[in-house]
């Protein structure tokens, strides 16, 4: 059996059975998402505490019938051998085989992905979780070099700090709630910090920008005509002191 949960980085996935006995898949729909992670960290309220990604540990089962009861949309497939199954990206899946049987899977990526890797979490209680920093990703993806190690850590850094960030914010967010008995919804909270976070780097970088180009434009013409004229003409009045002294002398 294996649990419920996503792909790594929300990734797809794609499964090919060869041979053996036939593998029993649920799913749920993608715009249930929230409904089914609210459920689970209600029926688990311990893993969810403990870990707010407690679903990719894959150790979660819920019967089928459980998420029908609460309305979430729910699909079942049956795979049989030299049968593929796709996973959609960020779908959140569980199953078991009713026996022996040899398959393969492989996550992959589509362009359509991307905009899902930016928003997907990882479990920080597991040195070892999945993850990529999607700065750097989509820096290389678009052509752009980073080969010097303070770019990649700086990158590295700024993603944990901005997950810290987002902690102390879920934290502060559910701890008012409980002390003013109201119900908030952190992720929608998270989700707009995420917003603002990503309209003020866009900002930052159309200053920076121009800036540069600003500058640019000026440290070509200083370097141009300015110093190096400065630098020449200095010379130069030196070179006619020197000779007119050497005149006199004679």
């Amino acid at each position: 059996m294996f649990g419920w949960h996503k792909e790594d980085l929300d990734l797809y996935s794609i499964n090919y059975m060869h041979i053996g006995k036939p593998k029993f898949w649920y799913s749920v729909d993608i715009d249930c998402n929230q409904a089914f992670e609210t459920l689970a960290a209600s029926y688990f309220d311990d893993l969810a505490r403990e870990c707010p990604e407690f679903l990719r540990h894959k150790t979660t089962l819920i019967e089928p019938h459980v998420l029908m009861n609460a309305n979430i949309n729910m699909h079942k497939v049956v795979q049989r051998p030299r049968e593929f199954i796709v996973s959609r990206a960020k779908a959140y899946h569980s199953g078991f085989n009713a026996g022996f049987n040899i398959a393969e899977a492989v996550n992959f990526a589509l362009p359509s992905w991307l905009p899902v890797a930016k928003e997907a979490n990882y479990c920080r209680c597991e040195a070892d979780s999945v993850r990529i920093n999607m700065n750097i990703f989509e820096r290389r993806i678009q052509g752009d070099k980073i080969d010097t190690d303070e770019d990649i850590e700086g990158s590295v850094t700024s993603m944990y700090l901005r997950a810290a960030e987002e902690d102390q914010l879920k934290m502060a967010l559910e701890a008012n709630a409980q002390a003013n008995n109201i119900q908030i919804d952190s992720s929608k909270e998270i989700e707009r910090l995420r917003r603002l976070r990503k309209a003020k780097e866009l900002k930052e970088k159309a200053m920076v920008r121009k800036l540069v180009q600003q500058y640019g434009n000026k440290q070509s013409d200083s370097a141009i005509t300015g110093k190096s004229c400065k630098g020449f003409d200095k010379k130069t009045k030196l070179s006619q002191k020197s000779e007119k002294a050497s005149k006199q002398s004679k």
